[in-house]
């Protein structure tokens, strides 16, 4: 149960870890601010439609997600 939590807490660690990153990135890569907070929905709604899409074609009925629960 603890590898579950600490894989959840990742998943949504690294989706908010993005934007604090931004002005850094801008300073590395020359660029302005702007342009590169662009890089917050690219990354986060192709994120999202894949979550959408995974659910679709993950396994239903067979108890697996359930499985990995009880250990």
């Amino acid at each position: 149960m603890r590898g579950l939590a600490a894989a959840t807490f990742l998943v949504f660690c690294q989706a908010y870890m993005l934007a604090p990153l931004i002005p850094r990135l801008a300073a590395v890569l020359a660029a302005p601010v702007e342009a590169v907070d662009l890089a917050v929905p690219a990354y986060l709604i192709p994120y999202g439609l894949a979550t959408l899409g995974y659910g679709l074609l993950a396994p239903t009925g067979s108890g697996a997600a359930a499985s990995c629960l009880r250990h």
